[in-house]
């Protein structure tokens, strides 16, 4: 195994971690997921859906156990919804390996695509759905420096 390098994970939410904000069905795995991400590096969540609604989705995830203590207070990137989500605004990015994990490719700022790890929607009723460990698998492949 590697060392970490300084990197930064940015999530979305719907479609990746949970179905909508509506309906809110977490997608299988989800906790392992976030947990292994949190041991490579920094996570944010990097979503449309507003801080005043992603709170109480987190808060909720946590307290029925699908999402580890962290996430109820994990660091929201703001969107200002126009353009694509640019990399770039994520502070502290600069000098950083930032990867997004989306289920819309074409969220990614022109040029950063090779930046992203785009993963099939989650709708909730995808019971055998094994997305997020492959993203987990693909992640630690991108992020952790392979030891000498």
């Amino acid at each position: 195994m590697g060392k970490p390098r300084h990197a930064i994970i940015a999530l979305d939410l719907e479609g990746v971690l949970i179905s909508t904000a509506v309906s809110q069905f977490p997608r299988p795995g989800l906790y392992r997921f976030l947990e292994g991400c949190h041991g490579l590096c920094r996570v944010v969540l990097y979503t449309t859906v507003p801080p005043e609604r992603v709170r109480p989705i987190a808060a909720r995830l946590v307290d029925e156990g699908l999402a580890p203590a962290w996430f109820r207070q994990v660091e929201l990137v703001d969107w200002p919804r126009r353009g694509g989500k640019d990399l770039n605004a994520i502070p502290g990015a600069a000098g950083a390996s930032v990867v997004l994990v989306d289920d819309m490719i074409e969220n990614a700022v022109p040029g950063q695509e090779a930046q992203c790890i785009e993963v099939e929607g989650y709708t909730g009723v995808e019971h055998e759905d094994d997305a997020l460990a492959q993203v987990l698998e693909e992640l630690t492949q991108r992020l952790v420096a392979p030891t000498n």
